[in-house]
């Protein structure tokens, strides 16, 4: 439970680690109050837990669903107690590396790679390093690099099989109809379609990286200003399939598969 490492926040000994996961702990996002919004310099992982320490819950742990960017800043720190290394020094040892991903990165707060396409929000909104949200979104990568990632998340080779069937286990209903959350991991129930992957952005970038059930169809896109990623994955994967994709058999485990990525910015 989150009190082995938070005993001060609130309700600690009833919030576990996977309701961090699945955003089911009842805390509030701290990236949604002005005062954060409004800051120059990165908040971090312990100026979250004070704000989390004098903010009621939402809702009582495990009852209700609700997106914390906040929770999944505590969780980098869990990660770094629990291995006694960064959480970006796990990202690369635990992910990159052995996937061959050579451009999956976490990011340090407050800095801005030359070799990363830079955010560009519309005017009056804020902005902020690709490396300020910690482990709620500081990871950078190419398309081709997304698409290595979920393909081997997927095949187990990141989790094993009993964690990835746990990911998928339960959905929660998100905000927008269709999309749910399970731990980690989005499902996204389209009208011709289900898919695998996840969404996220920030004011000025935006991302999808998805699998496609009906098309055994792996699909990357991120874009930088104006626009919607995910329409432009189901675009290209209306057109591979019109090329003469075929549905997955049900129960199959998503094979290496067919992959296209997109990247404008």
């Amino acid at each position: 439970v989150l009190a082995h490492w938070y005993p001060d926040l609130p309700y600690a000994g009833r919030i576990t680690v996977e309701m961090l996961l699945s955003h089911r702990s009842g805390f509030a996002s701290h990236n949604e109050f002005q005062a954060f919004r409004e800051r120059e310099q990165p908040v971090t992982p312990e100026e979250v837990a004070d704000f989390l320490h004098d903010r009621p819950l939402l809702f009582c742990p495990g009852t209700n669903w609700y997106y914390s960017n906040s929770a999944y800043m505590l969780l980098g720190r869990i990660i770094e107690a629990v291995t006694g290394r960064s959480y970006i020094d796990n990202i690369r040892t635990r992910i990159a590396e052995p996937i061959g991903a050579t451009s999956i990165e976490a990011l340090p707060q407050g800095v801005r790679p030359d070799d990363v396409a830079p955010i560009t929000p519309a005017a009056g909104a804020m902005t902020m390093a690709p490396g300020d949200p910690f482990s709620a979104g500081n990871i950078v990568a190419t398309p081709r690099d997304m698409l290595r990632f979920l393909i081997a998340l997927l095949q187990g080779r990141l989790t094993g099989g009993a964690a990835l069937t746990t990911m998928t286990a339960d959905l929660y209903p998100m905000f927008d109809p269709g999309l749910f959350y399970g731990e980690g991991i989005m499902v996204y129930d389209l009208p011709d379609d289900v898919w695998v992957g996840h969404s996220g952005g920030t004011p000025g970038a935006r991302a999808i990286v998805a699998y496609s059930l009906a098309t055994q169809t792996y699909v990357a896109v991120l874009l930088t200003g104006a626009g919607a990623p995910e329409a432009i994955a189901h675009r290209l994967i209306g057109l591979l399939a019109g090329q003469g994709a075929s549905a997955a058999p049900p129960g199959t485990s998503p094979p290496e598969g067919q992959v296209m990525a997109n990247s404008t910015h």
